[in-house]
């Protein structure tokens, strides 16, 4: 039983880890328009 909490736990910081990622990519290309909008 608790092991299969552990496994669900673990999956869990994955996908958020995944997702934290993600958004930072994100946010870096919003940065990078963002700048280059200014520049032009």
């Amino acid at each position: 039983m608790s092991f299969m909490l552990m496994n669900d736990i673990k999956s869990l910081q994955e996908k958020y880890k995944n997702n934290v990622v993600i958004n930072k990519k994100k946010i870096d290309i919003t940065t990078q328009k963002i700048l280059f909008g200014r520049v032009m």
